[in-house]
């Protein structure tokens, strides 16, 4: 079974009836999908697929998907995935794309969720720009075999925050800005990113990481490595941050 949720703009009236119709379906696909007690995905679903401005929260159970992807064409950007609340695990074993080639896309983790990515290679804007991943308090966690932000050169503008002490444990390479610009990492009041390599600006340029603040922390078991074959790629870190 895969969860693909509807889009508004393909609703299609037909004759006094049909309006009828098509308000009703409009108003309950609306509460279901923007109010966090009712759109929720259980664990029989192979794929969670977010096609365009849609919002979809996990808030509870053990959830295990196939793929993960939000705005894997260019049309189908501006979607938000929320994964919240303790006891809260979702994970996928192939794709985890978050913003392929579209745009505009939102991850957030929070109040102790976790997001487990056992295949390679999970993207925050392959091809796309503006998409945003957010891991916030305490307990809340992304684990990932390797993780990229920003590549193939249109991924220009995305982010990645950590912070108010969440996570995001990689065990291989995390990568900022492969090919890409103007990405951005930041690690703040206690958040922590491990991993075995880090890379800023790989054949990238203006891609930036900062580590701020009393807990905050970015380890690399084996090396750092800014600016290879790129140009303006920074890494700071300030206020006691490690």
């Amino acid at each position: 079974m895969n969860h693909t949720l509807p889009s508004f703009n393909r609703l299609r009236p037909v004759g006094a009836f049909g309006s009828f119709s098509a308000i009703c379906l409009a108003v309950a696909f609306y509460f279901f999908v923007t109010n966090p007690s009712h759109a929720q995905v259980g664990p029989t679903t192979a794929n969670i697929n977010l096609t365009g401005k849609q919002f979809l929260q996990i808030g509870a159970g053990t959830n295990a998907y196939t793929n993960i992807l939000m705005g894997d064409s260019s049309w189908q950007g501006g979607n938000t995935l929320r994964i919240a609340n303790t006891n809260t695990v979702v994970s996928f074993n192939f794709y985890g794309r978050f913003g392929y080639d579209g745009g505009e896309n939102t991850l957030i983790i929070t109040n102790g969720a976790k997001l487990i990515g056992t295949s390679p290679g999970p993207g925050i804007g392959f091809s796309s720009s503006s998409n945003n991943a957010l891991i916030t308090g305490t307990n809340s966690s992304f684990n990932a075999i390797g993780l990229t932000v920003g590549n193939n050169g249109r991924g220009t503008y995305n982010s990645l925050n950590i912070v108010s002490g969440g996570s995001v444990e990689i065990s291989g390479r995390f990568e900022l800005g492969v090919s890409g610009g103007y990405n951005s990492l930041t690690i703040s009041n206690g958040g922590r990113l491990t991993d075995v390599d880090g890379w800023i600006g790989q054949m990238g340029s203006y891609n930036t990481s900062v580590v701020t603040g009393v807990g905050s922390l970015w380890s690399n078991a084996s090396s750092i490595i800014i600016g290879f074959a790129g140009i303006n790629n920074a890494l700071t870190v300030s206020n006691s941050g490690l």
